[in-house]
């Protein structure tokens, strides 16, 4: 058994601290460069491209096969795929593409996968729809936070 009201200093002391260290972790990874709240793909915009192989893959495959050869051509580690449920269709999110890089993914699955060039589509995420979930993100994050407290 934990005693907490006999250890409640000990515990203030603890969240205290957490609490503290809750801005410097963000100031750290501001100065990193990645922005204080380090956004995903959602919140900070990307390329969407959409991609029907001719075989049917589980998700454990796309992982192990198709992200690694998309994480080279972008150079990013921050790589979502998503299959769509009863098709060959997956999509795949990542941070802004060029059109060489587009190009160069287009050209890369097609040459490891054997896909169709005309079954592969890309689209941007745009950053004014990004800004909003952020926005309504933050606003959630802060109505929440207020009725925890309450």
């Amino acid at each position: 058994m934990i005693s907490f009201v006999e250890k409640r200093k000990t515990f203030f002391i603890i969240s205290l601290v957490l609490v503290l260290l809750a801005p410097l972790g963000m100031i750290a990874n501001g100065a990193a460069g990645k922005g204080a709240m380090n956004y995903s793909l959602e919140f900070s915009g990307g390329t969407s491209t959409n991609v029907t192989f001719n075989e049917d893959m589980t998700i454990e495959q796309i992982d192990a096969d198709v992200v690694p050869v998309v994480e080279g051509i972008t150079g990013d580690g921050n790589v979502q795929s998503t299959k769509v449920v009863g098709t060959n269709q997956v999509v795949i999110k990542t941070r802004s593409l060029s059109l060489d890089e587009r190009e160069a993914l287009n050209q890369a699955l097609v040459e490891k996968f054997g896909v169709d060039e005309d079954l592969i589509s890309a689209e941007s995420i745009s950053a004014t729809i990004s800004g909003e979930m952020r926005k309504d993100a933050i606003v959630a994050v802060i109505v929440a936070t207020i009725c925890m407290l309450l």
